[in-house]
């Protein structure tokens, strides 16, 4: 028996050792037992072991001086471990404990004896959260005069006994769980004396009576939340006990929320019970508030004091008055309206939510301090912003959040927001969007514009081509879910040297819808969820280009319909073997010839073999393109030879009625008789004798382009225009000419004018001598339908035109109508 009894407890050592796991940090001794099913503390740890976690065991009983052997333990953790009773020197020896965790266990007050926490002189930290008390252990915890921070349970009903006013050091207090339904004015008297600052409430209260937090008057810190009976506004009047008081946050989220079968209204009285405290924060969240009343941040006293302002999650119409009170706390940093559901409480009643002010604009005045805004997931029906929103004050508002805010319209101009860098309108209906909607954020760094139909007004390119003009500090821009499918590069111009992360997931793109090399910071490129089937080789050539300038890009391409059939082998090649980051480990699903879904790391295992078998269909398809062109053209040569006759019958009698019909639709209302084409460095000869010889001597009308040219008009369009109204075209052409832009503009609309219209040949007049290499090849190619005229040097050196040379016979004979 002796033997069997050594044997048992040797193997039960043996298996403690095993289920204990012992490491150390540099500061701390560990040793870890956790949910192993062990009965009694296991004495298998080192002495010098500083944290011992033995949670998730079956002690029921911690025995006398179960921890002797650990006299430099300093956190002790026996939670969920079915303890129910703890003898009075269980502790013994631990006297450098500070903090003990007996959570989640069945003790209850008769569990402790007077005593049990005699020897822990040490202690901060004391969790008995979730255990079986009736009573509170008062005259047990008396004795832990040094402790900081205590966990408990919050038993309803009951007061704190005499014991507690001995915790003189405590500073945080938690109830967990609590079940107060009522806070009496007695119920934390003897916390009086205590410097607590951190108390928070999360029971199932229904009221609290108006002194109940009166001996709570160190809490830096006030949060109530989750106590789904009471109403803010019947909560408010017992803060009278704070009143005066400098507090860091007042925290009132997640009350009144019993089944959605109350609401809740704030008046200026409520107003100025919360504002009789200056606290830098005020958290009304989730507290089923339908209404804030005109008034209620005028009654606060210590407005100035709000730092941060949280309403979120509640019921509250986007067009109370509220929002024009905001410019009163001048010191005002964030906001947050967020997740309105105005509809939550309205039973049948109907909202109008037409406009956002009145339909010719809307102006509101922020305090100047304001930094953030969030006014997203409003709930809402058919709001449209009026075409001028006017914001005073906000020029220091950085982020502006009203995402999935359902507007019906987006065509409005926003002034005020001059520093906003992040700026969230997704969800909304811009199918109706202003060209200058973005105009005045010039810094703007951050835009999320999802789902917002940008497709509709985008593909107005003429119109909306400055959208993003100006924006030089865009680092962000997530257009995803759009329907976009043509190229945004066009849009992004003022982005190139700025944009890094272009988000462009779940849109209709068909390739990569920017030149890549021109955003030469970018690094993150989301293409996901679009219908891209490969990336055309001119596209992967250009990536390749930016990544071996030193780009550090990566492009997400998960979700597309990708194939991997013959056409694609240079792309999926391009997957494996470009440096450029791919999302999904480059093994993307893809299609293949057959249809069959495979995937392209499958795909480029095999690439040799599918090249091969790509090759065999390629020669076989062009031998049968080819086999088909020699047949059709052996078909074409007989029936040709056979009809010769009836062919060449049928094309003179065709260029015939085309001659007749030209000649009868030949124009005869010319605005001028010539235009005369020249470099203004020959104006001289031009003016002195060209235009004294045609137009004084024999009465033609000519086009001059110093003297005729329309003002107001292109340059371009005053030459096709004088070309199309001149019988005749004239170019004075000389080495200055040819050099000349706006010449060979001249001579190249003349030349297509001459073929399209079937005008008669031009004239040129040859200036100086120009060799035929100096001749443009434009010009000498329709040499044959030109009338050249050189000029002597009796021509240049005259001061005038003589009639009889046969210089300007030949000039005018070539003119003359």
């Amino acid at each position: 028996m002796k033997y069997i009894v050594a044997s048992v407890l040797i193997l039960t050592i043996v298996l403690a050792e095993d289920l204990c796991k012992r490491h150390t940090d540099g500061e701390n001794v560990y040793c870890l037992c956790v949910y192993q099913n062990l009965s009694s503390v296991p004495d298998v740890c080192a002495e010098n072991t500083t944290v011992l976690d033995i949670r998730g065991n079956r002690f029921r009983t911690l025995y006398n001086r179960s921890f002797t052997g650990l006299p430099y333990l300093r956190k002790l953790i026996i939670s969920h471990s079915y303890v129910e009773r703890i003898e009075v020197l269980a502790f013994y020896n631990l006297l450098d404990l500070a903090s003990l965790d007996l959570s989640h266990n069945v003790i209850r007050s008769d569990s402790l004896p007077n005593g049990v926490f005699q020897s822990l002189l040490q202690l901060k930290r004391l969790d008995l959260r979730y255990n079986a008390f009736a009573e509170y252990p008062d005259r047990q915890l008396s004795d832990l005069v040094g402790l900081e921070i205590l966990s408990l349970n919050g038993i309803n009903g009951k007061k704190f006994g005499k014991g507690f006013s001995k915790l003189i050091n405590l500073e945080q207090f938690r109830l967990q769980p609590c079940n107060y339904e009522m806070l009496h004015n007695d119920t934390f008297k003897n916390l009086r004396r205590l410097p607590i600052t951190y108390f928070p409430l999360s029971c199932k209260i229904r009221k609290v009576e108006t002194g109940a937090f009166s001996p709570l008057q160190h809490l830096t810190s006030i949060s109530i939340y989750q106590n789904r009976f009471i109403r803010i506004s019947d909560l408010l009047p017992s803060f009278v006990a704070f009143r005066g008081h400098n507090m860091s946050s007042i925290l009132l989220n997640k009350n009144n929320f019993y089944y959605g079968k109350h609401f809740d209204t704030l008046s200026e009285r409520d107003g100025a019970l919360l504002g009789n405290i200056c606290t830098r924060k005020i958290s009304l969240e989730s507290n089923s508030l339908i209404e804030i009343r005109l008034g209620f941040l005028h009654g606060m006293k210590y407005r100035n004091c709000i730092e941060t302002l949280m309403l979120r999650g509640n019921s509250i119409n986007r067009h109370q008055e509220y929002i024009f009170e905001l410019n009163l706390l001048s010191n005002l940093k964030y906001v947050d309206l967020s997740s309105q559901n105005p509809y939550s409480f309205i039973g049948k009643k109907s909202l109008q939510n037409n406009f956002i002010g009145t339909p010719s604009g809307f102006t509101i005045k922020l305090p100047s301090t304001l930094k953030f805004i969030n006014y997203s997931n409003i709930i809402t029906k058919n709001t449209k912003f009026p075409p001028k929103v006017k914001v005073v004050g906000g020029y220091n508002v950085e982020v502006l959040d009203l995402a999935n805010a359902h507007y019906i319209s987006c065509n409005t101009t926003i002034w005020g927001f001059a520093n906003l860098k992040n700026f969230n309108f997704s969800g909304s209906d811009c199918s109706l969007l202003s060209p200058t909607f973005f105009r005045y954020f010039k810094r703007l760094d951050h835009l999320t514009f999802q789902n917002v139909k940008l497709y509709h007004p985008l593909r107005i390119y003429g119109q909306f081509e400055n959208l993003l003009h100006g924006l030089v500090h865009l680092e962000y821009i997530d257009f995803s879910h759009n329907n976009l499918e043509f190229s945004v590069s066009k849009f992004l111009v003022h982005q190139r040297h700025s944009l890094k992360k272009l988000i462009l997931d779940t849109n209709d793109f068909t390739d990569i819808p920017i030149k890549v090399s021109d955003f030469r910071k970018m690094i993150h490129l989301d293409l996901r969820n679009n219908k891209i089937e490969y990336i055309q080789n001119h596209m992967m050539a250009d990536i390749d280009k930016s990544v071996s300038s030193g780009y550090n890009l990566t492009i997400f391409l998960s979700g597309n319909p990708l194939k991997c059939n013959c056409d694609t082998l240079d792309f999926i090649e391009w997957l494996f073997r470009t440096n450029v980051k791919l999302d999904a480990d480059r093994n993307y699903s893809c299609v293949d010839t057959d249809g069959l879904a495979q995937t392209t790391k499958m795909a480029y295992s095999k690439l040799r073999e599918t090249k091969l078998n790509c090759m065999s269909t390629t020669y076989l398809t062009i031998s049968i393109i080819l086999s088909s062109s020699v047949v059709i053209f052996v078909i074409m040569a007989s029936w040709f030879c056979k009809y010769r006759i009836a062919l060449k019958y049928w094309y003179y009698n065709i260029r015939w009625k085309y001659r007749l019909f030209k000649d009868i639709n030949t124009r005869t209302n010319f605005t001028y008789d010539v235009f005369i084409g020249y470099h203004h460095t020959d104006q001289k000869f031009v003016s002195d004798k060209v235009v004294a010889f045609l137009e004084k001597e024999k009465g033609l009308k000519l086009c001059l382009h110093q003297r005729d040219f329309l003002a107001g008009l292109y340059i371009a369009d005053n030459i096709i225009s004088a070309i199309k109204d001149s019988r005749k075209v004239l170019f004075i052409m000389t080495n200055n000419y040819l050099k000349s832009k706006w010449g060979k503009f001249e001579f190249d609309m003349a030349r297509m004018q001459m073929f399209q219209e079937n005008l008669e040949p031009l004239i040129i007049i040859l200036l100086e001598d120009i060799p035929p290499s100096d001749m443009p090849s434009d010009l000498i190619d329709i040499w044959g339908r030109i009338t050249c005229i050189e000029a002597d040097d009796i021509v240049r050196e005259s001061t005038q035109a003589f009639s009889g040379h046969q210089f300007w016979e030949k000039l005018y004979l070539a003119v003359k109508p």
